[in-house]
């Protein structure tokens, strides 16, 4: 695999899910993982000013989507009609929960945040279908009725206790005008407390059938309200307004704010209806019955339950998905933008590295010694038969003495200058790789540190490659140079097939074969004069006798000349498409572009194009119902 298929590597394959895996399972993996992602990032204490808040919000958008997905598809009558009664703190949700009810179902209490827990009251004779209930606040508790009263209003509450919710039958008789179904009474979604169990709200109203929202006339305007509105129009349900605690003489101005402000509302919720109820002391459950206002309010949930409750939801939900996905995706696909730089940048290295491996070696007079190993070996072939052996063994002999001298001088040296010649044994081609890929990763280190100021998931992408490859750099070339000798070594064979290919080129001409193999013996008979003159030759005295120099001109001369040139050509073309495929990309693009990988272990998205791809056909398949329709106006 290339250094440029590795770009596609990590990817799933666009177009299959898994075995098993609808599309609903497809997206909603994907929102779990886009949850979990920003609220990690709202939860960070070091972040901008109004991006924790930013995140909340795409927070409650995803939590919202997810639940309304996973409701979408369960069948029509598997649910049972559904109420939510939601608004913000100190507006009397309570108080028209059991207004709706006829009955005092709900905990009232003068305090604000009383509500913390989300409690469905199942009025008259109501069926809860187990897939339903499976469905239903998947991961938390259902707890009785006197737990959760216990808790109520209770600042000292840990985390993992808010994830409990009520669910209880109600004996009182189901009032005039309501049909069977269920009332939420959930917790505010406006006070500082409220981002610990705000989910409870988010899940409830995307069980709901109808959303009956309670405001009072100091909070009406609050942004939180409208915020809040925003989010569940897209989810195309009915919505009733409950305007409390408001008198008779205040309501015209106020009516006609309110009024306003839903006509402004994205989505559309201008013929909303709103119930306006006075200020309630607090009154029994017959007295709540026989108000004018309760009677009006039922018969505003019960017409919308009635038209809405058998729709499929799926459509719109799906538009909902498909209208915010790419806003909802945009930090998944910053960090796909980021991890592609990192390959274009890693590929552009290897090729600078493999361009300068051609010009510091191949193409270096010095340096580039492949060609004279092959030469050597020829010389190996060009021995006498019979005497080459005996010619040899003579020289070895001879040079003993000078060898040993040899050998102790640099095993002193080595000791002495062992920290500073780390490299002073290794072959010319293991220094220039060595260099060369030292070069590349400070290169990609440097390109790295400069990149993390892009938007803020590049940026985190780009803090955890760099300290990944920090972190990795001592393996990394440790690996680097094992591949690198071993490449040398593995090349050999190569290389005798080079001067076997000479040698064979030799034997088709007799007569200049001939010539050569006296000059090889005059060669070896002068190495030996030499070694008696002057009591023995250095290890290479094979190459440094003046003899073999001329041997080798012999060689590099005429018509053989040429042909020895192709073949020290067509040996440097192998050698370089050798390291490429050995080094480049059997080690080096595999073990850089893993760097990118599994990116979720530090915390970012680790979302790829194909996911990302797979989730937007699945979005296309699950279908979306056309515009035009406002949610209030059922």
């Amino acid at each position: 695999m290339t250094h440029q298929e590795h770009q596609s590597a990590d990817s799933v394959h666009v177009g299959e899910r898994a075995p098993g895996q609808t599309a609903v399972e497809t997206i909603t993996a994907l929102l779990d993982r886009l949850i979990r992602y920003h609220l990690e990032r709202a939860a960070q204490p070091a972040q901008p000013r109004g991006a924790d808040q930013r995140d909340q919000q795409l927070v409650d958008e995803l939590l919202l989507a997810h639940a309304a997905l996973r409701h979408a598809g369960l069948d029509p009558t598997q649910r049972p009609p559904q109420v939510a009664v939601i608004g913000p703190t100190q507006v009397g949700k309570s108080t028209i929960v059991n207004m709706l009810a006829g009955a005092e179902l709900a905990a009232v209490s003068p305090l604000a945040g009383y509500t913390i827990y989300p409690q469905a009251f199942a009025l008259g004779h109501l069926e809860l279908p187990q897939q339903w209930l499976a469905a239903l606040l998947p991961g938390w508790r259902r707890a009785e009725a006197a737990e959760l009263a216990a808790r109520q209003g209770r600042r000292d509450v840990e985390a993992d206790e808010l994830r409990c919710f009520g669910l209880s039958a109600v004996a009182a008789p189901l009032p005039s005008g309501l049909p069977d179904c269920l009332v939420w009474d959930t917790p505010d979604f406006d006070s500082l407390a409220a981002r610990a169990y705000r989910q409870g709200v988010l899940e409830c109203a995307a069980a709901a059938d109808v959303h009956l929202l309670v405001v009072s006339r100091e909070k009406y305007a609050d942004l939180s309200v409208w915020q809040l509105l925003e989010h569940l129009a897209a989810l195309r349900r009915p919505l009733v307004v409950v305007f409390n605690k408001l008198p008779p003489e205040d309501r015209p101005p106020l009516l006609e704010a309110v009024r306003q402000r839903l006509r402004q509302t994205a989505g559309g919720y201008a013929h909303a209806p709103i119930v306006c109820v006075d200020y309630l002391r607090r009154q029994g459950g017959d007295e709540l019955d026989a108000l004018a206002e309760a009677w009006e309010l039922r018969d505003a949930v019960a017409t919308r339950l009635k038209v809405v409750h058998d729709q499929p939801r799926m459509p719109a939900v799906a538009r909902m998905l498909a209208d915010n996905w790419e806003r909802w995706s945009a930090a998944a696909r910053q960090e796909i933008a980021a991890v592609d730089q990192w390959r274009t940048l890693v590929a552009e290295g290897l090729h600078d590295l493999l361009e300068d491996y051609r010009t510091g070696f191949l193409e270096h007079p010095q340096r580039y010694d492949t060609f004279r190993r092959a030469t050597v070996e020829l010389l190996h072939l060009l021995e006498l038969p019979g005497v080459g052996k005996v010619m040899s063994q003579v020289r070895h002999t001879l040079s003993w003495p000078a060898r040993k001298l040899f050998a102790a001088r640099r095993q002193w040296r080595s000791q002495r200058l062992a920290a500073r010649t780390e490299l002073r044994d290794l072959a010319g081609e293991e220094v220039v790789l060595f260099e060369l890929f030292e070069r590349l990763l400070t290169r990609l280190e440097h390109q790295a540190a400069r990149r993390a100021d892009q938007p803020a998931a590049a940026a985190d992408v780009w803090r955890v490659l760099a300290g990944r490859l920090q972190q990795q750099a001592p393996r990394l070339r440790s690996s680097w140079q094992s591949a690198a000798r071993q490449q040398r070594r593995d090349f050999e064979p190569q290389i005798n097939a080079a001067a076997n290919e000479l040698y064979e080129t030799l034997r088709r001409r007799p007569r200049l074969l001939n010539t050569l193999r006296t000059a090889r013996f005059t060669a070896e008979a002068s190495s030996i004069a030499l070694s008696v003159k002057m009591g023995g030759l250095s290890p290479a005295d094979l190459l440094l006798a003046p003899a073999v120099f001329g041997l080798v001109s012999m060689l590099t001369e005429g018509s053989l000349g040429t042909y020895m040139s192709h073949v020290a050509a067509q040996l440097k073309k192998k050698q370089l498409e050798h390291v490429r495929k050995r080094l480049i990309d059997g080690v080096c693009a595999g073990e850089l572009h893993q760097l990118a990988a599994g990116l979720e272990r530090d915390g970012l998205l680790g979302i790829s194009a194909g996911e990302l791809e797979l989730a937007r056909q699945e979005l296309a398949n699950l279908g979306a119902e056309p515009a035009g329709n406002e949610p209030g106006d059922a």
